[in-house]
């Protein structure tokens, strides 16, 4: 059965993983300047701003590549080893992806508040901490689908 994409699966999923390390490397020092540069130099916070913002875009880009990737997986893993004979990966890979897609929300909202609010200022110090918590959802979502890939890539190649 011909699937979309199919021709250049491998190439799909290399820039994939390029971009879901590259996320997660971004991500991690995103942490480190709001700790390490922030508390220390308020002047600082023009690079997490940025960081951050670079963050929430490579997490569109994985997730968007991550879609064009799915169809691919679907029909040439999912149905012929999963569906059949590891079900509860099956629905752990839905659930994944249910994930990714909800986090796509707070991803958009942190760049609407990096772009539309100084949030250096000290009154849109709620929107910070807003910005700083919706990050870390992305945070979380991107590191729980990373670790699943790992067990499908893992379950798949047994």
């Amino acid at each position: 059965m011909a699937v979309i994409f199919e021709g250049f699966q491998g190439v799909l999923l290399i820039i994939h993983l390029i971009l879901a390390i590259s996320l997660v490397f971004t991500l991690v020092y995103s942490y480190i300047v709001l700790i390490k540069q922030i508390k220390v130099d308020s002047t600082k916070f023009e690079t997490y701003k940025k960081v951050v913002t670079y963050a929430m875009l490579l997490y569109f880009c994985t997730w968007f590549v991550g879609i064009a990737i799915y169809p691919i997986f679907k029909v040439n893993v999912m149905v012929p080893y999963f569906d059949k004979d590891l079900p509860i990966l099956a629905g752990l890979f839905e659930i994944k992806e249910h994930v990714g897609g909800i986090a796509i929300i707070p991803a958009l909202a942190v760049i609407l508040l990096n772009k539309l609010f100084d949030l250096s200022k000290s009154e849109n110090r709620q929107k910070f901490i807003l910005s700083v918590q919706l990050t870390t959802i992305v945070a979380f979502a991107t590191f729980l689908k990373m670790i699943l890939g790992f067990v499908f890539v893992a379950a798949r190649s047994i």
